[in-house]
């Protein structure tokens, strides 16, 4: 029974020196391995940054000359309020448009633009035709391709109409109703805004 154990104790002790053995290997191994792939850094001590411009320049020869006259649709708004109020109808529309067409023998003549970079605000003339205010810029995707007024079917240069009044404050004391669709209300705030320019 004694030689069991020993021969057992034995046995395991053989076991553990092969572990640890094991280990060392793997320990060293390990070691030489991250010593090996560790890199070398090195440093430019005379290295600077500098903030510059970029810029690419490209020179073309030709000659710079005027082009062809071109008619501008740019009634005042004073015309345009007075010619469409007799009509039921809106002077103006999204982007500058209006009832009435600049040619040479009009005697229209653009005589104010805004500066470049300024922002022009719903309900604000855009430019000035002969000293008065000229087309009031209304928001909106669509231009104004037909006269509003009483009788004019549904649709969403109405609506659109509507919204630009509303967001004035022009609503005929809220009797509007926003929902492209023409009434007298929608024509009392025509109105409304026409008084106000």
């Amino acid at each position: 029974m004694r030689r069991g154990v020993c021969a057992g104790a034995a046995a395991g002790i053989g076991v553990v020196a092969l572990v640890g053995g094991v280990l060392t290997i793997g320990r060293d191994s390990t070691h030489s391995a991250t010593a090996a792939t560790t890199p070398k850094v090195s440093t430019l001590n005379s290295a600077s940054v500098v903030r510059t411009d970029l810029v690419e320049t490209t020179s073309v020869s030709g000659t710079l000359t005027f082009g062809a006259q071109q008619a501008v649709n740019a009634a005042s708004s004073a015309a345009s309020a007075s010619s469409s109020s007799s009509s039921g109808g809106a002077g103006g529309g999204a982007g500058g448009a209006s009832s009435s067409s600049t040619t040479a023998s009009s005697g229209r003549v653009i005589t104010y633009l805004p500066p470049v970079g300024s922002i022009i605000h719903r309900g604000t003339s855009m430019y000035e035709v002969n000293g008065a205010p000229g087309p009031i810029l209304l928001y909106g995707p669509r231009p104004m391709w037909r006269t509003i007024a009483s009788g004019v079917t549904d649709g969403a240069d109405v609506l659109q109409l509507e919204l630009n009044l509303a967001a004035l404050g022009f609503t005929d004391n809220g009797l509007m109703t926003v929902d492209g669709h023409f009434t007298s209300a929608t024509a009392a705030a025509i109105g409304e805004w026409q008084t106000s320019l």
